[in-house]
């Protein structure tokens, strides 16, 4: 059992709980912050998310958190095994300008591989990492026939489309456009019919959020 400080950087939905990600602050790896209910597939709750002053983390929160070991699993290399009982530690907040000094933005090519929304099962293995952060283009956020949350976006010259996006903090809108942002990108150790889809775990516009958006075929283009 030992302790890591973390700049949180996700706090995304996950069946009814929350994924947690983010960077240490020491090393600037990536992690993933796992509880030990199996049953969510390691979502954390709410209340594991509480410092003893009863204040919820939230995205760019540096914390202090006890864990029991690391606990790759799959593509998840980043994952660590939260320690039940501790709380959370809040050590600073800060602005996404100064969290950037944490942070190694994405460079490659593609977004983990290609320009598809998902990875198939044969391929995942080519992985190392679940984990980015990358400066996109032209984000659009909507709500498909399901009422599910996507987005699509432009990277490297490539168009990404329909890609679940699973930050709370957008849910609120029916559709929206943002022109530069960065995005979270994560990817599942599980697949799903073969193929391990990627989620856009959180964003932070880098231009103003605009609701009255430019329509989706634009973006097709």
């Amino acid at each position: 059992m030992f302790s890591i400080d973390v700049l949180i950087l996700t706090k995304s939905s996950k069946h009814d709980k929350y994924c947690v990600a983010g960077v240490d602050v020491k090393t600037r790896e990536w992690v993933r912050l796992v509880s030990t209910n199996d049953e969510c597939d390691g979502a954390v709750s709410r209340y594991e998310m509480t410092d003893k002053n009863g204040y919820e983390i939230v995205p760019l929160d540096v914390v202090r958190v006890v864990v029991n070991r690391k606990c790759p699993i799959g593509c998840q290399s980043e994952n660590y095994e939260l320690s039940y009982g501790y709380k959370w530690q809040l050590i600073d907040r800060i602005s996404f300008y100064d969290a950037m000094q944490y942070i190694s933005l994405y460079r490659s090519k593609f977004i983990f591989g290609n320009s598809y929304m998902y990875i198939s099962h044969e391929k995942i293995e080519e992985q190392k990492k679940s984990l980015l952060i990358a400066e996109v283009k032209d984000l659009k956020i909507f709500k498909n026939e399901q009422r599910k949350q996507k987005c699509v976006f432009k990277y490297g010259g490539y168009t990404y489309n329909t890609v679940s996006m699973t930050d709370p903090e957008y849910y609120r809108y029916e559709d929206c456009y943002i022109e530069k942002a960065y995005i979270v990108v994560s990817l599942p150790h599980t697949d799903y019919n073969g193929k391990h889809y990627k989620f856009v775990a959180k964003i932070f516009p880098i231009t103003p959020i605009v609701t009255k958006i430019c329509p989706l075929i634009d973006l097709l283009e």
